[in-house]
C-alpha cells in the first residue's frame, strides 16, 4: 500500500518494498549520505500534521508501519502510555530542528504553528508550587504522575537550550536558565556535588548516574546559548565527578547506574545481570566530550579515562554481529539480546565514531561500521526510513516507531546530526584534535597596519618590520581590505625580528571595494531604517561565507600568518536620538523567517503597526537572539565549515572580537541588544584561542578621554572570564584616527598599564600610520649600523622624506669619508660611508636636514597634513659595526 505525506517541505513516499537491501557501505562518504537521508526521513515522520494532537501536545504512539495507534491497558507498553514530558520535549525539539531545514515558506509556517502547539502544552506539566515540571500527564493533559525529578528538569534545560540555539526562541532561552536555577536550588548536593534524583517526594537521596550525565549534557548546551559562571561551575563539577574512578567498577571498568549521596556504588533493585546499562555508558563518553569542549579541556587530557570507559563496552557491549548489549552485570558477559533497542544501538555508534575521531585508532571505526550495518539491516523500516523501537530477532516482530519505551525521534535525529558532523571533520582523513593556543603564544603589544595607505607604499618588508619594532610592538595585525600583494618576505622578515604577523579583516566587508565581490553581492547588503555612510554585508548569506573562505585561503595558503581576527562583526543599531535599526534587508528578513519559522518580521518605524518592536515584544526578542546567532554561525562556517580556515590552518591563532562601550551591566546588555555584541556568547559559539574587546567610538573619541575608561570594560571581561576562566583577553585602543588630535606616546603607555591593571593580556592600537609621532614629532633615529664594505643603514621610528635624505649626499664624515649613494626605504636611511670600514673604526653620521614626509599623512580635520618636522640640527648617530 502506498502512503504519502507532506513533511519538512519534502514529499515522502513510503511503500512496502521488501526487495530493498539495507546499506552495507559505511565508509566516510557513504555513511554521510546515509545519515543525512535518515535524519530527513525521521524529521519528516515526527513533524507530520498527524503528530499534532487536537487535545494538546503531540501524539506519541505510532506502530511499526508509522500509523497512529493506542496501546491497550493490558499491553506491556501501557506504563509508557499517556504523555511523559520527556517524550513531548523530544518531539518539540524535532520541530525546532526541522524549521530551519525547510525551504518551503508555507510548510515552514505550518511547522512553526505545530511547534507553538507543543510549546503551549508544556504549561500542563508545570508545578505551581515549585515552577518545575512533573513527569507526565494523561492523553487529555491532566496530571498523571506528579513526581518532580531531576532527570525531568535536566531534560527541560537540555531541550530548551537546544531550541534556543536552533530557532532563537527567547522563551526557550529563559526557560532553560530559570529551570536550571530552580533545579540547582532544590536538587544540587552542596556537600558531595552532583544532583539528587528525587525532588518531590524528596525522601530518596540516591543519585542516578544517568541523571547526572544528562545534566552535564544539558549544562554544556546551556553554556552555548547563555554561558555564565554558575553554569560553568556546575558543569566542571559534574565532569570532575563523571570522570572519577569512583563511578567505575574497579575490575571491569563498567559504569555504575546508581550511587549513594556520597558517590558510593549501590545496586539497583533489578537483577544482578541488569546492573550495567551499556547505552548510558556509551552516552557517558560522548556527553563528557561535549562538556569538555565547553570547558576548553582537550580530549587528550581525558584519553586514559575515555579508553577505560569505552573498553568494557567494546569487550562486552558489542556482539560479534554488531548488535549492542543493553544490560549486563558489573563483571562478565551481558544479557543475551533478543530485542535490540534503537537508542542503545545509536549511542554505541556515536560513541565509537567519536572515539575514532579523538584517537585515530582504526578499531573504533571498524566497530562503528559493524554496528551501523547491523542497525540498518534490522532496525530501519525500508518503507519510510524510520527506526523501529526494536525488533525481535527470533520472531521478526517489529516494535513501534513511536511511543514504546519513550521513543520519539530524538535519539535518531541527534545521532545522525552528530555522526554527520564527525564524518565531515574526518572527510579529509583523520587529524589530531586541534589544541587551543595559550597566552604564551600571543603578542603583548600589537599594532594594526593597513598596507593600502600611502604611508606604507613603496617600502620593503625590512622597512615596515624595523619601524614596527623600533616603536616597541611585537605583532603586526595587517588590515587586509583588497587583493594587494604583501611586501615580499614580510612574514619571514618579521619572524626573524621576533615579530608576529596576523591577518585581520572586516567581517561585514566594510571599506572593502565593490570590485572584489561578484555581482550577486548586491543581495548581501545590509539595510537600515536610515541611510548609513558605509556599505556592510550581512552575515547570513551562504555565498558570502563561501566567498570569505576562498578569499582567506588565498592569503593563508601563501603566507604563514600567525593569527586571524575579524573586526567589527556587528549589526548597527542606535536607540534614542538618531535612532536606527538593522539589518532589515530582504535577504536578512528571509533568513530570519527561515531560521525561526516566523512569518512576520519586526517593524521599527510605525508605532501603530501590530509588529512594532515595542508592541510585539516576543517577535523582537527573537530578532535580537537571531542576530547574535547569525554572527556566531558566520564565524563557525568560515572557520570550521568545509574548507574553513581553522580546518585548513589549525596552526593559526584564532581570536574572536566584540565591541565594548564602557559602563555597567546595563550598558553591556544594551550593546547585546543594539549591536549583537555578547563576548561570552561569541566565545561559547566560536571557541577561539582568545577574545578581543574593541573600544567603541564614544570611548576613544573624546579629546580629554583618559585610559581609565578601560575600567568600564570590567563587566564585559567578567562575563567572559566567569564562563571561560583562563581565556586570554585583549583590548584594542585607537590613536584617535578621525579627529584633529592624536593620542601621545605617553597616553598609549598609560593605556597599556591600565589595560594590564584591569586584567587584559595584551593590547592592539589602530593604526600605525596615524599615530601621534607621524603627525607631530620629528623622525627619531633608533639604531644605525655599517658593514665591512661601508654600506650603512639608520633606522628611524617613522618614514622619512626622500627629498630631505638627498641633502645628505656627499656630506663629509670624519676621516676624509663622505656619504654616497644616499637613498631611503620608508623609515630606513641607506648609504655608503665612502669605502671599507674596520671593526675598530668609529663612524658617526650627522643627520641634520632629515625630515618626515607630510604628504604621506592622513589629513586631520581642520589641520590637513600639517607641517614638516625636521630632526634637531645636532642629531647624529654612531654606527655599529656588523661585519661582512
Amino acid at each position: 500500500m502506498l502512503k504519502q505525506w507532506m513533511a519538512g517541505g519534502v514529499l515522502a513516499l513510503a511503500a512496502l518494498l521488501p526487495a530493498v537491501q539495507p546499506p552495507t557501505d559505511f565508509s566516510i562518504p557513504s555513511a554521510r549520505k546515509i545519515f543525512e537521508k535518515t535524519r530527513q526521513d525521521t524529521l519528516n515522520f515526527w513533524t507530520r500534521p498527524e503528530v499534532a494532537d487536537p487535545a494538546g501536545g503531540y501524539r506519541l504512539w505510532f506502530d511499526a508501519d508509522g500509523n497512529a495507534c493506542t496501546p491497550t491497558p493490558a499491553s506491556p507498553d501501557a506504563p509508557d502510555a499517556g504523555k511523559p514530558l520527556l517524550s513531548e520535549l523530544r518531539v518539540l525539539w524535532a520541530h525546532a530542528v526541522a524549521i530551519p531545514c525547510t525551504a518551503d515558506p508555507a510548510e515552514r509556517v505550518r511547522l512553526r504553528r505545530q511547534y507553538e502547539h507543543g510549546f503551549a502544552f508544556l504549561d500542563r506539566y508545570r508545578d505551581p508550587a515549585t515552577g518545575l515540571f512533573i513527569k507526565a500527564v494523561d492523553e487529555n493533559g491532566n496530571p498523571s504522575n506528579r513526581d518532580i525529578t531531576a532527570i525531568t528538569q535536566a531534560y527541560v534545560v537540555y531541550i530548551m537550550s537546544e531550541i534556543a540555539g536552533e530557532i532563537s526562541d527567547r522563551r526557550a532561552f529563559d526557560l532553560a536558565q530559570s529551570t536550571f536555577e530552580k533545579l540547582d536550588q532544590l536538587a544540587h548536593d552542596p556537600e558531595h556535588g552532583g544532583y539528587f534524583e528525587a525532588i518531590r517526594p524528596a525522601a530518596n537521596r540516591d543519585k542516578s548516574v544517568g541523571t547526572n550525565l544528562h545534566m552535564a549534557l544539558a549544562l554544556a548546551r546551556l553554556m552555548k546559548v547563555n554561558p555564565t559562571g554558575p553554569t560553568r561551575a556546575r558543569l566542571a563539577e559534574l565532569v570532575g565527578i563523571l570522570t572519577s574512578e569512583k563511578l567505575l567498577h574497579p575490575a571491569s571498568g563498567n559504569g555504575y547506574m546508581l550511587m549513594t549521596a556520597d558517590w558510593k556504588p549501590k545496586r539497583t533493585q533489578a537483577a544482578a545481570d541488569m546492573q550495567v546499562l551499556y547505552g548510558h555508558n556509551a552516552e557517558l563518553v560522548w556527553y563528557v566530550l561535549e562538556a569538555a569542549e565547553m570547558l576548553r579541556i582537550h580530549p587528550d587530557e581525558l584519553r586514559p579515562w575515555l579508553k577505560r570507559v569505552s573498553a568494557p563496552i567494546i569487550r562486552h557491549g558489542i556482539f560479534p554481529d554488531g548488535k549492542a548489549a543493553i544490560f549486563g552485570p558489573f563483571e562478565g558477559e551481558p544479557q543475551p539480546v533478543e530485542v535490540p533497542r534503537w537508542w542503545t544501538q545509536l549511542e554505541l555508534m556515536n560513541m565509537l565514531l567519536r572515539m575514532y575521531e579523538v584517537t585515530g585508532e582504526a578499531e573504533y571505526y571498524a566497530l562503528f561500521e559493524k554496528a551501523a550495518r547491523f542497525s540498518y539491516a534490522h532496525l530501519v523500516n525500508p518503507a519510510n526510513g524510520v527506526w523501529y523501537g526494536g525488533v525481535n530477532l527470533k520472531t521478526g516482530e517489529r516494535f513501534h516507531q513511536g511511543g514504546w519505551a519513550w521513543k520519539s525521534g530524538l535519539h535518531v535525529i541527534r545521532a545522525m546530526r552528530l555522526m554527520s558532523a564527525s564524518l565531515d571533520r574526518l572527510r579529509e582523513g583523520w587529524k589530531p584534535v586541534r589544541r587551543y593556543k595559550t597566552a604564551a603564544d600571543l603578542p603583548r603589544r600589537a599594532i594594526q597596519v593597513s598596507l593600502g595607505y600611502p604611508y606604507n607604499h613603496n617600502r620593503s618588508a625590512a622597512s615596515l618590520v624595523s619601524e614596527v619594532k623600533a616603536n616597541g610592538y611585537d605583532a603586526i595585525f595587517l588590515i587586509i581590505k583588497e587583493k594587494e600583494l604583501l611586501p615580499k618576505d614580510l612574514v619571514r622578515t618579521a619572524r626573524a625580528a621576533g615579530l608576529q604577523v596576523w591577518g585581520s579583516f572586516f567581517g561585514p566587508a566594510t571599506f572593502m571595494p565593490d570590485s572584489l565581490f561578484p555581482p550577486e553581492s548586491e543581495n548581501w547588503r545590509m539595510e537600515f531604517t536610515v541611510k548609513r555612510p558605509n556599505r556592510y554585508f550581512s552575515y547570513v548569506h551562504k555565498p558570502y561565507q563561501e566567498w570569505w573562505k576562498r578569499y582567506l585561503a588565498s592569503f593563508y595558503d601563501r603566507n604563514e600568518f600567525d593569527g586571524f581576527v575579524f573586526y567589527e562583526s556587528h549589526y548597527g543599531t542606535r536607540f534614542g536620538k538618531g535612532e536606527f535599526f538593522g539589518d532589515i534587508s530582504p535577504g536578512f528578513i528571509e533568513h530570519f523567517q527561515r531560521n525561526t519559522g516566523h512569518s512576520k518580521f519586526p517593524n521599527f518605524t510605525d508605532p501603530a503597526h501590530p509588529d512594532y518592536y515595542k508592541t510585539n515584544i516576543a517577535l523582537y526578542r527573537d530578532y535580537v537572539e537571531y542576530r547574535l546567532k547569525s554572527i556566531n554561525d558566520f564565524y563557525r562556517e568560515i572557520w570550521d565549515g568545509e574548507g574553513g580556515l581553522r580546518r585548513r590552518h589549525p596552526e593559526v591563532i584564532f581570536g574572536s572580537w566584540t565591541i565594548a562601550l564602557a559602563g555597567d551591566e546595563t550598558q553591556m546588555a544594551e550593546m547585546r541588544e543594539a549591536e549583537a555584541q555578547d563576548g561570552a556568547r561569541m566565545v561559547a559559539g566560536t571557541l577561539p584561542d582568545f577574545h578581543f574587546l574593541q573600544s567603541h567610538w564614544p570611548d576613544w573619541i573624546p579629546e580629554k578621554q583618559t585610559p581609565e575608561y578601560l575600567t568600564g570594560y570590567r563587566p564585559y571581561m567578567k562575563a567572559v572570564r566567569d564562563a571561560f576562566p583562563g581565556l586570554p583577553l585583549a583590548v584594542q585602543g585607537d590613536f584617535a584616527s578621525t579627529v584633529p588630535y592624536r593620542r601621545t606616546p605617553g597616553w598609549e603607555r598609560k593605556f597599556e598599564r591600565t589595560a594590564k591593571r584591569v586584567g587584559f593580556d595584551f593590547t592592539a592600537f589602530y593604526e600605525f600610520h596615524v599615530r601621534h609621532q607621524v603627525h607631530f614629532d620629528p623622525p627619531r633615529p633608533v639604531s644605525g649600523e655599517v658593514d665591512a664594505a661601508g654600506n650603512g643603514c639608520v633606522v628611524f621610528d617613522q618614514v622619512i622624506s626622500p627629498e630631505s635624505a638627498n641633502t645628505l649626499e656627499g656630506r663629509a664624515l670624519t676621516g676624509n669619508r663622505k656619504l654616497t649613494g644616499v637613498r631611503t626605504d620608508g623609515n630606513l636611511l641607506l648609504f655608503n660611508v665612502g669605502g671599507p670600514v674596520s671593526a675598530a673604526e668609529a663612524v658617526t653620521v650627522p643627520l641634520a636636514g632629515i625630515t618626515d614626509d607630510p604628504s604621506l599623512r592622513v589629513p586631520m580635520p581642520g589641520i590637513g597634513t600639517g607641517r614638516v618636522n625636521p630632526v634637531p640640527p645636532e642629531t647624529r648617530i654612531r654606527l655599529q659595526f656588523k661585519g661582512n
